[in-house]
């Protein structure tokens, strides 16, 4: 199978982002995959690869070397002794829902990692949540961009930019969340 080299620097734009945050990234190649510049069912499979890979990292980081690493970081501790206890109370909702977690969703499968839960257990329900994730982040890109189809006529014009301004609103987000975050360790 031969892809333009557009979409193939799409597909690896996606799972390097996949990996390292997700919503805005997946969110739009599904928009660029309803302009049909990429396919949604390899958006799909792409946005869930980068997704597992981040989460089993976080979660064999955690069960090889956890609690050095939160023992490290001070500020972290209170964290992961909430996710813990969270954990231990609902563990089921915790290990379906946490994708959905802005700002928790590595440090969750670091706690699990450091937890007594197998890794088959954490292996299943993460393809669960991921594929969950995957389906509504992939579900409201494709249909945001068939939206924006369906009230523009002349839409083309614009994809580029609008695509632009998801990825630009997207980190703008991600570095204000970042920031406030930083400030909170900070504050006494």
């Amino acid at each position: 199978m031969d892809l333009p080299l557009h979409e193939l620097l799409g597909y690896l734009g996606l799972f390097i982002g996949s990996i390292i945050e997700g919503e805005t990234v997946v969110i739009t190649a599904s928009f660029a995959a309803h302009r049909g510049y990429l396919n949604i069912l390899f958006v799909f499979i792409v946005a869930m690869s980068g997704t597992l890979i981040s989460d089993w990292f976080w979660f064999i980081m955690g069960r090889k070397n956890g609690q050095n690493f939160v023992n490290k970081k001070p500020k972290l501790r209170h964290n992961v002794v909430k996710i813990d206890q969270i954990l231990n109370r609902n563990p089921v909702p915790l290990l379906i829902g946490y994708r959905f977690l802005y700002g928790l969703r590595t440090m969750v499968p670091l706690v699990i990692g450091i937890s007594s839960i197998k890794f088959s257990r954490f292996l299943f329900y993460s393809t669960v949540a991921t594929v969950i994730w995957a389906s509504v982040m992939c579900g409201a890109g494709y249909f945001f961009g068939a939206a924006l189809e369906a009230n523009f006529a002349r839409l083309e014009h614009y994809e580029i930019k609008i695509m632009s301004a998801l990825l630009v609103s997207g980190a703008a987000i991600i570095l204000i969340f970042k920031i406030i975050k930083r400030r909170s360790y900070e504050t006494p």
